[in-house]
């Protein structure tokens, strides 16, 4: 092939190589839809250790997504920075391996106190690839609250970015449009739900509530639901609502300033590699695994509506609740997965915001309008990704002390205490962006630290020359 022959700012590697790349990629996906999923039944058994490993790093090669790999790109700055631990914790996730942290801990018992207080629950050895301790159920940070609300903020925080009216948590915009004698029933019910939902909470031997404290709660939540009994909900409805009251209650509501209609009601859900999420390779329909899952959580909202009209308005019709969500538009669930992956709604929803920033990025750095929304495009990526790398990272961390290990301690701990001194790393490379004009990056702290002060103590020194 000629050099003179080939298309305007066409590059000579990427025209003599496309082909070979393009058939080298097909391959590899063909040998990865190939490798099945071990057994559910089976799913942590050590006999099929192997068969989970291969499973898990085809499921990366399948499920990695233009937000999740942008990160092998980022540039070292202070927004999109990941440390040594998150970058090889996203390296390692990237090509479907243990995390580093987690690999002395592969057999050791997990163990996580009961509800209750009484005991231990027994939940079994961690598999090679760690999928049972990542995806069982815990408490405090280690939950599944701490990932979902930061990808929930992160969500918020780029529509806010972008000149959306935005909100979170916020059942008040679905309650708008009732009448006032549904919604006092409602509020009656919500209320009922709050009270026992604390009280159950502080009941915990482990919320180190007091015992009066306890007991006003417990009085609470009664007086609570007496009230809701007197505006006409039987004891058992009340019971009910207080389960499905979620229901009322999407992640975000966003409207566009520029277009009133333009309503968004988004659902957050994060997903952990395990066989609910990833053990059958294709839904019925040819969901991917995020999308079958934002598929299901969208079900689960919808049902949640329902269960809320047949319980506490069973003779009005139409349905107020279900009703009104698909006034609104209805719900629209954004999911990351295990390997960082985000499901098609969120990547429909970066385009979005690119578009609406693109103007803006037009005029800052003189591009054209097309090349200034792939930059904003790109940004917007960069941002979310380390964000959700973060995220995964830290989740991981959070569930190390359930894992029940005498040889694996010392580097637990070793790396629990790197994780403190981080944020003193963090807290120096602000001071340096603000004195220098330029985002500090950091280094190692045992070199960061020789002779020079403390972020604090720069900050003090500052303030006492100023």
């Amino acid at each position: 092939m000629a050099i003179d022959s080939l298309p305007p700012n066409a590059r000579l590697q990427h025209v003599l190589t496309v082909e070979v790349e393009a058939a080298e990629a097909e391959a590899l996906l063909l040998d990865s839809m190939a490798v099945r999923a071990p057994p559910s039944g089976g799913w942590h058994d050590p006999a099929h250790a192997p068969a989970l490993a291969a499973y898990a790093a085809a499921v990366a090669f399948e499920s990695s997504c233009a937000i999740a790999r942008v990160q092998l790109v980022a540039w070292p700055c202070r927004e999109y920075i990941l440390d040594n631990g998150q970058f090889r914790t996203m390296i390692s996730a990237h090509l479907g391996l243990l995390p580093p942290i987690l690999q002395p801990l592969v057999g050791k018992p997990i163990r996580a106190l009961r509800a209750d207080g009484n005991g231990w629950r027994e939940l079994g050895l961690v598999d090679c690839r760690a999928t049972n301790l990542q995806a069982a159920c815990f408490t405090g940070d280690a939950s599944y609250t701490p990932r979902h609300d930061a990808f929930r903020d992160r969500v918020y925080a780029e529509l806010r970015r972008a000149g959306f009216t935005a909100m979170r948590e916020c059942s008040h915009v679905v309650l708008a449009g009732m009448s006032a004698g549904l919604r006092a029933l409602l509020d009656v019910a919500t209320d009922a739900s709050k009270a026992c939902r604390d009280a159950a909470r502080a009941a915990y031997p482990s919320s180190g509530a007091s015992e009066e404290e306890r007991t006003a709660r417990a009085l609470a939540a009664a007086a609570a639901t007496r009230q809701a009994v007197d505006a006409g909900l039987s004891a058992a409805r009340v019971e009910h609502a207080i389960t499905h009251m979620r229901g009322i209650r999407p992640d975000i509501v966003a409207n566009d300033t520029m277009n009133a209609s333009a309503r968004m009601l988004l659902e957050a859900k994060t997903a952990a590699l395990c066989p609910s999420n990833y053990g059958t390779r294709f839904a019925a329909n040819g969901d991917t695994w995020m999308e079958a899952r934002a598929r299901k959580a969208v079900v689960e909202r919808d049902m949640a509506a329902k269960k809320l009209d047949d319980v506490v308005f069973p003779n009005v019709q139409p349905p107020p609740m279900a009703t009104q969500l698909q006034n609104l538009g209805g719900v629209s669930a954004i999911v990351v997965g295990a390997f960082c992956e985000h499901n098609d709604q969120v990547h429909s929803l970066v385009n979005l915001l690119a578009a609406k920033a693109g103007p803006g990025a037009e005029t800052e750095t003189g591009l054209d309008n097309k090349s200034a929304v792939a930059f904003e495009k790109h940004r917007i990526r960069l941002r979310m990704a380390a964000g959700a790398w973060r995220d995964y990272h830290e989740s991981i961390h959070a569930r190390l002390p359930f894992v029940h290990s005498c040889t694996a301690d010392a580097a637990v701990q070793e790396d629990l205490r790197r994780a403190d001194e981080r944020q003193e790393r963090a807290a120096r490379n602000l001071v340096q962006s603000f004195t220098f004009g330029a985002p500090g990056v950091g280094g190692g702290h045992r070199h960061a630290r020789r002779g020079r002060p403390s972020a604090r103590e720069f900050l003090l020194s500052r303030a006492a020359v100023a």
